[in-house]
């Protein structure tokens, strides 16, 4: 049984290639320290679901350094399997269950989208396209989609 990608081979190119550029040009680690630093601007209390809540963050604090490289090889692995649709949602289904017993909600995932598509276009600038940035958004919607229901599976386990 064939599965129909909820995203267009076009998207699925922009996606792939721009994340090249993200890795090649900032790699997976630094990319996640610009992006919590960005989160926790944008949105203060989310630190509050972390281990280092209340902590002076820097570029070289060990908890979000160590964060910030497993939530972008998290994303780096979905996007390694972006064409297999049946693993990539129990991957996120999984990855939201996950989140579940870590106490985030669905709310946390808007400021968490904002502050990845905004570190994409800080890192790519002119190559952070329209349609890059709809690519982008389009993947973060079914990212979102699906971790919630995997937090929702997680309710009823």
């Amino acid at each position: 049984m064939t599965h129909m990608h909820p995203l267009s081979d076009q998207s699925i190119e922009l996606i792939e290639k721009s994340w090249g550029l993200v890795q090649s040009g900032f790699g997976l680690q630094k990319a996640g320290i610009v992006m919590f630093k960005r989160l926790f601007e944008i949105a203060p209390n989310i630190q509050d679901l972390f281990p280092f809540a209340g902590e002076e963050l820097s570029d070289e604090h060990e908890g979000m350094k160590r964060h910030s490289l497993t939530v972008m090889t998290s994303l780096n692995d979905c996007i390694k399997i972006i064409r297999d649709v049946p693993k990539l949602k129990e991957e996120l289904i999984s990855l939201g269950a996950i989140h579940h017993i870590n106490k985030v909600n669905s709310e946390n995932f808007a400021p968490v989208g904002s502050a990845l598509i905004w570190t994409l276009e800080s890192g790519l600038q002119d190559k952070f396209t329209p349609e890059v940035k709809q690519a982008w958004l389009s993947l973060y919607g079914i990212v979102q989609s699906l971790m919630e229901l995997g937090m929702a599976q997680g309710l009823t386990a």
